[in-house]
């Protein structure tokens, strides 16, 4: 409830001090003579309109500040004050300079331009159109902030069906790459192959070194063998050798075409490491779908009573064409208009039903 105002140099108020009484307070007054004036320094202080210093009275010293004092049960004291140097608001001891109305200012006195009625202001609601009633009472209830949910909740829908998308597209990626290496069993037998022959190799090499040893051998003795027919059956088996050597090369040739093959497998071992982490990206990816889809589950929830309070205002414009015809009826019974004690015929009752 608020307790008083003070006006200093507002428009027609030169000092002007109201103290408010519990409940229903009317100022009363001839024309002219600053009533309206009263609500717009209450309008001046709640929302910082208008803007300027036009409303700064003309019978005062350019330098003297015009200012507005409000007081509310319970609360300090606002006073917001504009001269042509200086602007700014004191709430107790606190004081905030420019031209912005802070925050703790609507905290304090809880109050919007609905609760301020102009002068030549239609009749509340009255008059208003449909679209004018139905704007009042969403703001009224904060239903408007409804729509900026639904805005809201659908913005992150699509942007978590967006992830989706982009997930399900990198694991057709980590597919793709892993079926390049589709072969890789078939190389897996190759290998093994490989490490057979190698070991061959190995013994034959061996042999080769001993086969040499004996070929020096038989060598010096064929210098001192005079039986010639003994001596022709050593060179056959050093031409048998011979033979083996030369498989031997053959085989060695073959070899280091396999260790081409080793360097290929090696190359393949590290692409694999690399599907392996695509893979675990891809895992990992899917893992973050599924929290994309428990979150939509969610928001499916938040639709279902956004839906409710669809319900609800459906209720209330039902409950509004009641009190419209209600209202109706009770200016056709009175015969007046309750505001302006005006007789209201057929065609004038006809006329205001059809504004409401």
């Amino acid at each position: 409830m608020l307790e008083y105002i003070k006006i200093t140099n507002y428009q027609s108020h030169e000092n002007t001090q109201l103290d408010f009484s519990p409940g229903v307070n009317v100022i009363t007054g001839k024309s002219q003579n600053g009533k309206t004036a009263i609500l717009r320094s209450i309008y001046w202080l709640l929302f910082g309109k208008p803007s300027g210093f036009r409303f700064h009275s003309n019978f005062t010293a350019g330098t003297d500040p015009t200012e507005v004092e409000l007081k509310a049960e319970g609360f300090p004291s606002i006073l917001a004050y504009r001269s042509n140097k200086a602007s700014g608001y004191i709430i107790g001891k606190e004081e905030f300079e420019g031209t912005t109305v802070p925050d703790k200012v609507n905290q304090i006195l809880n109050l919007d331009s609905l609760n301020i009625q102009g002068q030549l202001d239609e009749h509340f609601l009255i008059t208003s159109s449909p679209g004018e009633v139905a704007r009042v009472i969403n703001k009224i209830t904060r239903l408007e902030r409804v729509a900026d949910w639904v805005a809201s909740l659908g913005s992150k829908i699509n942007k978590e069906n967006k992830n989706v998308d982009f997930c399900a597209d990198k694991i057709e990626e980590g597919n793709e790459e892993l079926r390049k290496y589709s072969e890789l069993d078939s190389l897996e037998k190759l290998v093994l192959r490989y490490e057979s022959v190698f070991a061959e190799c190995d013994k034959l090499q061996e042999r080769m070194v001993s086969l040499d040893l004996i070929a020096r051998e038989i060598a010096s003795v064929g210098k001192v063998l005079e039986d010639e027919e003994l001596y022709r059956e050593l060179v056959s088996g050093i031409y048998e050798v011979m033979v083996d050597v030369d498989a031997a090369n053959r085989k060695k040739a073959f070899l280091l075409e396999y260790n081409e093959i080793e360097k290929e497998i090696e190359f393949l071992e590290e692409n694999i490491q690399g599907v392996d982490l695509l893979l675990r990206d891809a895992m990992l990816m899917v893992e973050e779908s599924k929290s994309v889809e428990e979150k939509i589950e969610s928001l499916s929830e938040l639709a279902v009573v956004l839906g409710e309070l669809g319900e609800t205002v459906d209720s209330l414009e039902m409950e509004r064409r009641e009190l419209k015809d209600r209202y109706g009826k009770a200016l056709k019974d009175l015969g007046k208009c309750p505001t302006c004690f005006s007789v209201v015929n057929d065609q004038v009752l006809e006329k205001i039903i059809e504004s409401l």
